[in-house]
């Protein structure tokens, strides 16, 4: 298993939906799919669908899909169902540490390759 470090803003809006999860309730409509609201409230809420066996979660909330950070819905069907571990494909590389060094790394390669590039076109002009 690969330790993943996560830049401070992604650990932050992760342990935010972290905190907040625990207040919701999570209610089994079948073997896949739950019913997620707040402890408030009586109706609505958010529909989680769970495969555990492909890793699979989705939020009908589409938080996931729109910023990159699971939402407390599926944190909260995850914590219920015994899993203590998020899998990988919920965990970007664009949030993680080592993902900023490699693309640091690759863009000053890039910019060091195009500054050799346009050297050699020049002292190609040149006849000295």
């Amino acid at each position: 298993m690969q330790l993943l470090f996560l830049l401070h803003y992604a650990f932050q809006k992760l342990q935010d939906e972290l905190v907040l999860a625990p207040q919701y309730a999570s209610f089994p409509l079948d073997e896949y799919c739950f019913q997620v609201r707040h402890h408030t409230e009586l109706n609505g809420g958010c529909k989680v669908i769970s495969d555990p066996c492909q890793e699979h979660i989705r939020c009908s909330c589409n938080q996931f899909d729109f910023s990159g950070f699971l939402c407390r819905h599926v944190l909260r069907v995850l914590s219920s169902s015994n899993c203590f571990h998020i899998p990988g494909q919920y965990l970007p590389n664009r949030w993680c540490v080592n993902a900023l060094s490699s693309t640091v790394h690759s863009e000053r390669i890039h910019y060091l390759q195009s500054l050799t590039s346009e050297l050699v076109a020049e002292s190609s002009e040149i006849e000295e």
